[in-house]
């Protein structure tokens, strides 16, 4: 039976979720976290949407996402699954090695208390885990600096999954791990644009506010 597509306002606000079918394929290092990074931006260069928040956990992720373009969500969040599996793989050494399970959460956030909820929520995924103390210290990808520090945009450069060879160990030092990604960049001359939007959902959270004021208004009306 064919699988029911999802339907995405345009507009609204998403707390997008998916999870890996194996514990530890994304360890954070210099490595995966240049790797991912270039993915979400080619993603987002590709398929647009405003990206809020997120935090790339070793076998999950969460997103807070504000839709731009409601046919494009789901190839969003299929090309990072399919292109980060792709490039895990060449890491590793293997070859179509199933790495996420298949689809993806992404239920509606429909006001301001819930979504300050899921930011919360996202940010505390690392200490939750007992991987560090605080998000401060979370050697992963998130969108954590860039929401502190105001930074909203980053140029990184994409590696294509294609021109990744094994690694030499699962182990490199800070050292190798350089070495071993200036290889990849010079096999890789593209840039692209990583956005980050942590205050978009506000918009939708207010004009949710007004339409609901205004059917109870309406409502009040009708009823007296």
């Amino acid at each position: 039976m064919p699988r029911i597509r999802k339907f995405f306002p345009k507009g609204s606000v998403l707390f997008v979720t998916s999870s890996t079918e194996h514990s530890l394929p994304f360890m954070p290092n210099l490595v995966v976290n240049t790797i991912l990074q270039g993915i979400i931006a080619r993603a987002q260069h590709l398929y647009g949407q405003k990206i809020c928040h997120f935090v790339f956990m070793a076998n999950h992720f969460h997103m807070i996402l504000l839709v731009e373009d409601p046919d494009n969500v789901s190839n969003l969040i299929g090309y990072i699954k399919a292109k980060s599996a792709n490039a895990i793989n060449r890491l590793l050494g293997r070859k179509r090695h199933t790495v996420w399970c298949s689809g993806f959460d992404s239920p509606i956030i429909l006001d301001s208390e819930a979504t300050v909820n899921k930011i919360i929520y996202t940010y505390a995924n690392p200490t939750k885990a007992r991987l560090v103390d605080s998000i401060k210290e979370f050697p992963g990808i998130s969108s954590w600096k860039a929401y502190i520090y105001g930074k909203t945009s980053n140029s990184v450069r994409w590696i294509r999954p294609s021109t990744i060879t094994p690694l030499p160990s699962t182990s490199l030092t800070m050292t190798e791990q350089i070495e071993y990604i200036a290889k990849l960049k010079s096999r890789n001359k593209i840039n692209h644009k990583l956005s980050f939007n942590p205050d978009a959902w506000i918009s939708f959270i207010i004009f949710l506010q007004h339409i609901i004021s205004w059917l109870m208004f309406f409502d009040k009306v009708i009823l007296q």
